[in-house]
């Protein structure tokens, strides 16, 4: 069981619940129906279209069961592109600085 919970002020308190949704728990926290149109409508809820997204199951139907890798290699490219744009930046520090001790004119 996936769970976690909000405690409103004062004495509401609700469970959400992966399976089952939002629950009160104390008080009289009422939670809005979803309009039964919008329900005939959107064959996904939000929360679980951004699940999907987030988790990268959303190229589960493009990549099989690689889709798995999509997380780790993202994060993979992405810190390495933060090493190289920090290495390109300090070479050329490196090189200005030593260009302008070369010539103290053009300082």
């Amino acid at each position: 069981m996936i769970a976690t919970g909000h405690q409103l002020p004062v004495t509401s308190e609700i469970l959400f619940d992966y399976q089952a949704g939002a629950i009160p728990l104390k008080g009289s926290s009422r939670i809005p129906l979803m309009p039964d149109e919008i329900k005939k409508k959107s064959p996904i809820s939000l929360w679980n279209t951004a699940l999907e997204f987030h988790t990268a199951r959303i190229f589960e139907p493009l990549l099989g069961p690689w889709y798995i890798l999509v997380v780790p290699l993202v994060g993979l490219f992405t810190l390495e592109i933060s090493i190289v744009g920090f290495l390109v930046w300090f070479i050329a520090r490196k090189n200005k600085r030593s260009d302008q001790n070369r010539n103290p004119r053009n300082r």
